[in-house]
C-alpha cells in the first residue's frame, strides 16, 4: 500500500497542473481552464501538487468533467483550511467526500428505497489506467490492477 501511494504522490508531485488537466479530463485544455490553473497559483497561492489533487477530486468526482466553478470553490476551502501538501489535500478531499457521501446516504433515496452512492463512469477509470500506463506501469507490473484500484477507490474513498 504504501509503495502505491507513493506512487500515486510522485505523480502528483512532479505532474505539471496543465498536463494532468490533459490527462485526467482527456481533453486539451480551453484558454478558460488554464486562466483558471494560473489563477489557482497567482491569486490563491495553491502549489502545483496541491491543484492536481483538486482538478483529480473535481474530474473523478464529477464523472469526467472539468467544472471550472467547482475547481475554484474547492480551491478557497483549501485556502482557507491553508491546504498547503499533495498530502493534506488528499486527506481534506478523503473528509469532505465522506461528509458528502454520509450527507447523500441519509438525505438521497432512490423510489426503490436503494441508497444512492457516488458514481464515476468507466470512461474515467479507463482514462486513469491509461494514464499509468503512460508513465510507465502496465498490466504486467504486480499490483498493477491495485494501483489503480486504489487510486480510483480507496485515495478519493469512491465506492
Amino acid at each position: 500500500m504504501i509503495e502505491r501511494e507513493g506512487a500515486l504522490m510522485d505523480y502528483i508531485e512532479h505532474t505539471e497542473p496543465i498536463d494532468m488537466l490533459k490527462e485526467i479530463g482527456g481533453r486539451m485544455p480551453t484558454s478558460e481552464d488554464i486562466k483558471v490553473i494560473d489563477r489557482l497559483v497567482t491569486v490563491q497561492g495553491l502549489s502545483k501538487p496541491v491543484i492536481n489533487v483538486l482538478l483529480q477530486y473535481v474530474i473523478l468526482s464529477d464523472n469526467g468533467k472539468v467544472n471550472q466553478t467547482r475547481i475554484l470553490e474547492l480551491a478557497s476551502n483549501l485556502e482557507l483550511n491553508r491546504i498547503k501538501t499533495a498530502e493534506q489535500a488528499l486527506k481534506f478531499f478523503k473528509t469532505q467526500h465522506a461528509l458528502k457521501k454520509k450527507w447523500e446516504e441519509e438525505n438521497l433515496r432512490k423510489p426503490s428505497g436503494k441508497e444512492l452512492s457516488l458514481f464515476t463512469s468507466d470512461e474515467t477509470y479507463k482514462k486513469f489506467t491509461e494514464i499509468l500506463q503512460h508513465k510507465g506501469y502496465s498490466n504486467e507490473h504486480e499490483g498493477f490492477t491495485s494501483l489503480v484500484n486504489h487510486v480510483y477507490k480507496e485515495v478519493m474513498k469512491i465506492e
